[in-house]
């Protein structure tokens, strides 16, 4: 019975933050800016994973510095490279 209860209110929660979550095509478009960011100015990809802005060079120079990194989880880079595809 409390699985049933959890799961009601698991939806009730979901149906009223709905419409404030990003749509499927909202997070494929995030994707593909952030592969072609990473084309554009050659960003290592490791390092992108990370959250830093690095071209993939030798020297790694910084291309940007954001204030906080902000790594990708493995679920974040599984569903960039299914964009990729």
């Amino acid at each position: 019975m409390e699985g049933n209860e959890n799961i009601q209110v698991l939806k009730m929660n979901y149906h009223r933050l709905e419409d404030h979550l990003p749509l499927l095509e909202d997070l494929q478009g995030a994707s593909r800016a952030l592969l072609r960011l990473q084309d554009v100015y050659a960003l290592s990809v490791p390092e992108l994973a990370r959250g830093r802005f690095r071209t993939a060079g030798e020297a790694h120079p910084e291309v940007y510095h954001p204030s906080q990194d902000f790594a990708l989880s493995a679920d974040d880079c599984f569903h960039i490279g299914k964009v990729r595809r």
